[in-house]
């Protein structure tokens, strides 16, 4: 006769709300107990154990083709106008302050 096994996770309640979720969303109900029928994390945990419920990691978004490519020229036109701007502003140089002769000459 085979044992089982007792073991323990911690979760934030935010994960453990989400694996709920997905008890639900998968249909892992409950087949006997006080919780009958209801949907469980643990039921979950089983039946992925059991082979009946697959899991596959999410892919990473791609862009669609094309747009990468615009997103890219986007991205060079700024930082060029950002590098002409720095470099208008190193080029200034303050203006030289003559003192303006605003006296009539006496003569």
């Amino acid at each position: 006769m085979e044992r089982y096994c007792i073991r323990k996770i911690k979760m934030y309640p935010d994960e453990w709300q989400r694996l709920d979720q997905i008890a639900v969303d998968t249909g892992s109900h409950t087949r006997h107990g006080p919780t009958n029928l209801q949907a469980t994390w643990q039921t979950l945990i089983r039946r992925i154990a059991r082979g009946e419920l697959v899991v596959t990691e999410k892919q990473p978004y791609q862009m669609p083709p094309g747009l990468d490519e615009a997103v890219k020229q986007v991205e060079h036109r700024q930082r060029l106008e950002a590098h002409a701007e720095q470099k208008a502003v190193v080029q200034k140089k303050p203006l030289k302050m003559e003192q303006l002769n605003m006296l009539p000459e006496l003569a």
